[in-house]
């Protein structure tokens, strides 16, 4: 289950994807947060830098180790609008956060089914929830929508 709290943090995640498309990038935004506060925040920047890798996800951490000085990141909660795709879920379990909030499903790219899966999880050890907000749903999908709708017409 979720708390206001992270409504909140989910929103910082909301307003970083709405900075991705003022940036002509796929709206996606991510914060990862330790202790109430937001250790670092970042939107998807495949088309700025040029690069398939540059996931909101993997950007937070890669900017949270700048920042927090270390690579492993435990009782760290990551939230992100869209659901992780399988790089992104295991860069998050690799790095030890413990849990993962986002706001919509992707049918596509989507891993949290497979990394939810018990053959999956016998193999790692370090299995960070998952929980899907529902509040932002709507939200996040107009703009997603519309980010693919401007780019196809």
């Amino acid at each position: 289950m979720y708390t206001k709290k992270d409504l909140f943090f989910l929103e910082k995640a909301l307003e970083q994807a709405k900075i991705a498309d003022s940036c002509d990038e796929i709206p996606i935004g991510a914060v990862l947060v330790k202790e109430d506060f937001i250790i670092s925040s970042s939107f998807n920047q495949t088309r700025s830098r040029n690069f398939k890798l540059a996931h909101a996800e993997i950007i937070v951490i890669e900017n949270a180790k700048d920042i927090y000085g270390k690579g492993f990141y435990d009782d760290s909660v990551l939230y992100v609008t869209l659901e992780p795709c399988l790089m992104c879920i295991s860069a998050v379990s690799l790095c030890g956060i413990s849990k993962i909030f986002y706001g919509l499903s992707c049918e596509k790219f989507g891993s949290i089914d497979f990394f939810c899966n018990e053959n999956y999880k016998k193999k790692n050890y370090r299995m960070p929830i998952c929980v899907k907000i529902i509040e932002f749903e709507s939200q996040i999908k107009f703009l997603m929508k519309d980010f693919f709708y401007k780019k196809r017409t």
